[in-house]
C-alpha cells in the first residue's frame, strides 16, 4: 500500500481557478485490474468503520484486484462557489488518469481494466463519466444518489457501453425506491445490466449482515458472484 496526492485546477462559478488536492491510497497488485473506490458524501476514503479499508485489503488478498480509494476534495471548496458536478467529475477524472499512466506500478499492466466503484454522490460521479475511458469495462453502483445533474447522468450512461451493476436497499430513504431502476434504464447501451435490491436495508447497509452483503456486491459485479446478495462469505464492515 502506497500513498499518493493528486492535484487539479478547476473553475469556479465566477470564472476563478481553484487549486484542488486529492490524496490517494493505492493497494497494489499484479492483477492487471484497478478498482477505483468513490465514497459518498461526508465520508472518507477509509469510511465509516475503516469499511472501504478492509473491502480493499479483501479483494487485493483475493487477487481480484489493485484498489484505489481516494479523498474527494468537496471541502473546503464548496464556499469559493465550485459546482459540485464540477468537483466530483474532476476528482474522479483525476484518479482515473494517474491509474491509467501508473498502471504499470498500480497493477502490473500497461493496459489496464479499470472498474469504478461508487457509492452514493461517488456513484453519480461514476455514472457521468466512465464513458469518457474505454479502460472503464465494469462500474458497480451502491446506493447511486442524484448529486450530479440528472441530464448529465442520463447523458453520461447513455454512452456507456461496459458492464453495469447497481445495488441499493428496499429502505433507502435517500434515494427513494425507483432511483437505482431509472439509472439503469438510462444505461441502455450497457454490455451487461443488472440490479439487486437488498431486503431490509437502507441507504448506508447498515448493521452487521448488510456490511457482509456490501463486501459482496464487488465480488458480484467483478467476479460473478451467484450468491448476491446473501451475507454467506461477506466480511465483517461494521
Amino acid at each position: 500500500m502506497f500513498d499518493v496526492t493528486l492535484q487539479r485546477t478547476v473553475r469556479a462559478v465566477e470564472a476563478e481557478l481553484v487549486k484542488i488536492r486529492i490524496p490517494v491510497t493505492v493497494h497494489p497488485s499484479r492483477t492487471g485490474v484497478v478498482i477505483i473506490n468513490s465514497h459518498g458524501l461526508g465520508s472518507s476514503k477509509d469510511g465509516y468503520n475503516n469499511k472501504y479499508v478492509k473491502i480493499a485489503e479483501h479483494l487485493q488478498n483475493l487477487g481480484v484486484g489493485s484498489v484505489i480509494r481516494y479523498q474527494s476534495s468537496l471541502f473546503p471548496f464548496a464556499f469559493q462557489n465550485v459546482d459540485m458536478n464540477v468537483l466530483l467529475e474532476s476528482n474522479l477524472r483525476a484518479v482515473i488518469e494517474y491509474a491509467v499512466e501508473n498502471a504499470q506500478r498500480v497493477c502490473g499492466s500497461h493496459s489496464p481494466e479499470i472498474c469504478l466503484a461508487g457509492f452514493s454522490a461517488g456513484a453519480s460521479a461514476s455514472a457521468a463519466i466512465a464513458h469518457e475511458y474505454p479502460q472503464v469495462t465494469k462500474m458497480l453502483l451502491i446506493s447511486p444518489s442524484a448529486d450530479i445533474d440528472t441530464e448529465v447522468l442520463k447523458r453520461g450512461l447513455s454512452e456507456y457501453h461496459g458492464e453495469l451493476y447497481i445495488t441499493s436497499g428496499d429502505n433507502d430513504c435517500v434515494i427513494g425506491p425507483k432511483a437505482a431502476e431509472a439509472v439503469l434504464e438510462w444505461a441502455e447501451k450497457a454490455k451487461i445490466r443488472k440490479i439487486v435490491t437488498v431486503p431490509n436495508c437502507d441507504h448506508q447497509f447498515t448493521g452487521e449482515r448488510n456490511g457482509r452483503i456490501l463486501s459482496k456486491a464487488y465480488l458480484w459485479a467483478l467476479k460473478g458472484d451467484k450468491t448476491y446478495p446473501s451475507p454467506e462469505g461477506g466480511i465483517e464492515l461494521y
